[in-house]
C-alpha cells in the first residue's frame, strides 16, 4: 500500500460575511493521514475546515458525480484520480480531480488519446454545478449526503 497516495479530497465552500458561497476549496488527505485518523478514532472525513467554510462533500477515486461540463454536457462522471502537483515558488496549486463519463471504462491511455480524460480544479467543479451522487443496484440515483 502506498501511504503517500491520495485517499480522498474534502471539498468545502468558502463563505463571505453574508454566508454566501464565494468559491470552493479542497483539502487533500493522503492514505497515511486517513490511516492516522482511523487509528486515533477520528472521522475519516473532516467536515470542519474552520470559520467561514461549509463542508460540501468528499471525493475519492471511483465516486460518481453529476455536473454540466461545457464540452460534454450534463451527466454522470466517475472520478478516476485526485492529483496534486508539486509546489512551485512556495505555492502549491489546487488539487485536480480527474474524471471521465460514467460510460467510459477504457484504459487511461486510450481515454487520454481521444481527449476524453477530464481534469478540473475544485472551484471549476462548483461552476459546473457538481454534486456527488450515489446509485443503488437498480440504477436509482440520489445526491450523496456524506
Amino acid at each position: 500500500m502506498n501511504l503517500q497516495s491520495n485517499h480522498h479530497l474534502e471539498i468545502f465552500a468558502v463563505l463571505d460575511e453574508d454566508n454566501t458561497e464565494t468559491k470552493w476549496s479542497g483539502e487533500l488527505v493522503t492514505t497515511y493521514e486517513a490511516m492516522r485518523r482511523k487509528r486515533c478514532k477520528q472521522p475519516l472525513v473532516a467536515r470542519n475546515h474552520g470559520p467561514g467554510t461549509k463542508f460540501k462533500f468528499s471525493l475519492a477515486g471511483g465516486d460518481t458525480i453529476r455536473l454540466n461540463h461545457p464540452k460534454y454536457g450534463e451527466g454522470f462522471y466517475v472520478v478516476r484520480t485526485i492529483s496534486q502537483k508539486a509546489a512551485r515558488n512556495g505555492h502549491r496549486p489546487p488539487p485536480g480531480i480527474e474524471y471521465v463519463r460514467h460510460t467510459d471504462a477504457r484504459l487511461k491511455k486510450d481515454i487520454r488519446q481521444d481527449n476524453h480524460w477530464l481534469t478540473s480544479a475544485v472551484n471549476i467543479l462548483r461552476k459546473f454545478g457538481c454534486r456527488k451522487i450515489m446509485a443503488d443496484p437498480i440504477g436509482e440515483t440520489a445526491e450523496a449526503n456524506d
